[in-house]
């Protein structure tokens, strides 16, 4: 999609630190306050939304995005 800000992102239209890449999805640097810190997995190919992600792909962004939450938590 042209006008989706997540796939700008993962095509690099738009900058942001990433914090993993793999073949399917992408695990990007959104937010850091004095306290928090966000991440945000996203799989490589555009859904218009939730109810149209294939569960296979859905779990492996979640499965990536806690691993990378868990390696920062330490």
């Amino acid at each position: 999609m042209s006008e989706c800000i997540f796939c700008k992102i993962i095509l690099g239209e738009i900058k942001s630190p990433k914090v993993f890449e793999d073949d399917n999805v992408s695990c990007i640097f959104r937010f850091e306050s004095t306290d928090t810190r966000t991440y945000f997995g996203d799989s490589k190919k555009h859904f218009e939304n939730i109810f149209d992600i294939p569960s296979t792909i859905l779990s492996n962004v979640t499965s990536i995005a806690k691993k990378v939450s868990l390696a920062q938590k330490k």
